[in-house]
């Protein structure tokens, strides 16, 4: 639970630090030749500040999930992005229409960039 104890500040910002140096190593990695490299991340700490029923802890999670996607250098060459959200804010046990939002960040940096065939949002 990386982004679970809110009440934990000190622990909080030493996640996010270390997060930052773990991207900036990430993305300095290079496959060797003729391979490719697949990395997975998650970060929660919108859907957890939500999920706490503290509606304090939002303006500070936004901004921290901002601050996250610009640790990112989506401008990598040879690289692939896909950055997804997986649904709204007020998902309850029967999700009614307004709670399935999904949108995807797409972006392909490849030689040959792929092209969605339809809207990356549902």
């Amino acid at each position: 639970r990386p982004f679970g104890d809110y009440g934990n500040e000190g622990g909080r910002e030493r996640f996010y630090a270390g997060e930052g140096e773990f991207v900036r190593r990430l993305q300095a990695e290079r496959p060797p030749e003729g391979s490719n490299l697949f990395f997975l991340t998650q970060q929660q700490d919108w859907h957890d500040s939500y999920y706490s029923r503290d509606p304090r802890a939002l303006p500070d999670a936004r901004r921290r999930t901002v601050e996250w996607l610009r640790l990112w250098d989506f401008s990598e060459p040879d690289a692939v992005f896909w950055v997804f959200s997986d649904h709204g804010y007020q998902v309850g046990s029967l999700p009614r229409p307004r709670d399935m939002l999904a949108w995807l960040l797409w972006r392909d940096n490849t030689p040959r960039p792929m092209r969605p065939a339809r809207p990356l949002a549902a």
